[in-house]
C-alpha cells in the first residue's frame, strides 16, 4: 500500500468520524414542550421574585445565544466554504473544535431555557399583568423561538454539513470530482443560508424579548396580515380560474349540435321530474363556492382592518 493510499484512507476515516459527530448532534438537543412546564403557577408573584429568571435571561441574551451565532459562523470557516470557486477541503481538526464548543453552548442553552420556562417560580397567566417581561405568554414565546432556532436552522446546518463531508468522502473514492462538485456547491449554499438564518433568529429572539408587550402582539398580528394577504391572492386566483372555466363551459354548451338539439328518453325523463342538467349543476356548485370565498374575503379584510386600527392607536 502506497503512502498516498494510506493518507487517503486516513482522511476518509477522519471524515467519517466527524460525520458521526454531526449525526449525533442532529438529534441531541431539544427544548421541552409546554406540557412539561410546572403546574405550580403562583398568582402572587412580583417582578422582584424573578431574580433567578432575570439572571438566566441575561446569560441567554449576553452569552449563550450570541455564542451560537459566532460558533455557527466558525463552522463555515472550518468546512472551507467561504471560497465559492473551489472545492471545499474541510479542516477536520478545527471542525472538531468548533463542534465541541457549539455542543457545549447548545447544551447550556437548552438547560437554561428549560430552567427559565419549566421550573418554578412561574407566573399565572391570569394574574401576570404587572410582571413586565416575565409574563406567561412571554415565557412561551421565548421557548418557541429558541426551540425553532435549535430544531430548525441548527439541525439543518448539522445535516447539511454531514452531507458535505459525505461528498468529500465520495470525491476521494473517484478520480473525478466533477460528479460531486455541483452537489457540494448546492450544499455550500444551504449551509451558508442556515448560518445566516441562525444569526437572524438569534438577533430576533433577543430583540423580541426586549420589546413591549404591545409591540410583540403587533408583530404577531403583522405576521397574520401577511398570511391574510397571501390568502387573498390565492382566493383571487381561484375566482379567476373559476370564471375562465365558466365562460369556456358556456361557450361550448351554447354551440348547437345535433346532439344538443336531440332529446333522448333519459333527458326527457329529467325534464319531466325537473332534474337539473350538468350546466345548471356546475353553475350551482360555482355559486356555492363563490359564496364561501366571499365570506372568507370579508373575514380576511376585517382582520387587516383590526391590525391597521391597532397600529394607529
Amino acid at each position: 500500500m502506497t503512502s498516498s493510499v494510506r493518507e487517503k484512507i486516513k482522511r476518509m476515516e477522519e471524515l467519517i468520524s466527524v460525520g458521526r459527530v454531526l449525526g449525533g448532534m442532529t438529534q441531541k438537543y431539544d427544548v421541552l414542550g409546554e406540557d412539561t412546564a410546572s403546574h405550580e403557577k403562583d398568582p402572587n408573584l412580583t417582578v422582584d421574585d424573578m431574580g433567578e429568571k432575570a439572571e438566566i435571561w441575561q446569560r441567554l441574551k449576553s452569552d449563550l445565544l450570541p455564542s451560537i451565532k459566532v460558533q455557527a459562523t466558525a463552522l463555515l470557516t472550518s468546512l472551507d466554504l467561504h471560497d465559492l470557486e473551489k472545492h471545499p477541503i474541510p479542516d477536520l481538526e478545527l471542525t472538531r473544535e468548533v463542534l465541541s464548543d457549539l455542543d457545549q453552548t447548545l447544551a447550556n442553552t437548552v438547560c437554561s431555557t428549560i430552567s427559565f420556562f419549566v421550573r418554578s417560580p412561574l407566573p399565572d397567566e391570569k394574574h401576570d399583568h404587572r410582571m413586565k417581561n416575565f409574563k406567561a405568554f412571554r415565557f412561551s414565546q421565548l421557548r418557541l423561538k429558541i426551540r425553532a432556532l435549535i430544531r430548525g436552522s441548527i439541525r439543518v446546518l448539522f445535516e447539511s454539513s454531514r452531507e458535505l463531508l459525505h461528498l468529500c468522502i465520495l470525491s476521494l473514492m473517484t478520480s473525478s470530482v466533477s460528479a460531486t462538485w455541483q452537489e457540494a456547491s448546492d450544499l455550500r449554499e444551504d449551509i451558508q443560508m442556515c448560518i445566516a438564518h441562525a444569526g437572524k433568529s438569534v438577533h430576533n429572539t433577543i430583540h423580541c424579548y426586549q420589546k413591549s408587550d404591545w409591540a410583540v402582539i403587533r408583530d404577531e398580528w403583522l405576521i397574520e396580515v401577511t398570511s391574510c394577504n397571501d390568502l387573498l391572492e390565492a382566493i383571487a386566483d381561484v375566482i379567476n380560474r373559476s370564471n375562465h372555466r365558466a365562460i369556456a363551459n358556456r361557450a361550448s354548451d351554447s354551440t348547437p349540435t345535433l346532439a344538443n338539439l336531440t332529446i333522448n328518453s333519459a333527458d326527457e325523463a329529467n325534464l319531466i321530474v325537473g332534474t337539473p342538467n350538468p350546466q345548471n349543476r356546475r353553475e350551482a356548485s360555482r355559486e356555492l363556492m363563490l359564496d364561501g370565498i366571499r365570506t372568507t374575503i370579508s373575514l380576511v379584510k376585517l382582520t387587516r382592518i383590526d391590525v391597521l386600527i391597532g397600529e394607529m392607536e
